[in-house]
């Protein structure tokens, strides 16, 4: 049985459907839904940004940009 997501009210309903009918269908598993949606009651809308992009986990360069 799939376990209930809840959603804090950080937008309205109407707000909410606007921007779910304007995404694109995913292929999300469950696992990835409960971390969205954990992610959205932390952080509110700003935390659904695309963080594939936005976040490297890389150590930052030894030489500047002039060496």
């Amino acid at each position: 049985m799939p376990k209930h997501v809840t959603l804090l009210p950080h937008l309205s309903t109407d707000d909410l459907e606007h921007r779910y009918r304007g995404a694109q269908s995913t292929g999300y598993s469950p696992y990835w839904i409960g971390q969205l949606a954990k992610r959205y009651n932390m952080e509110g809308p700003a935390g659904m940004r695309n963080r594939a992009r936005t976040e490297s986990y890389r150590c930052p360069p030894l030489l500047d940009a002039a060496l």
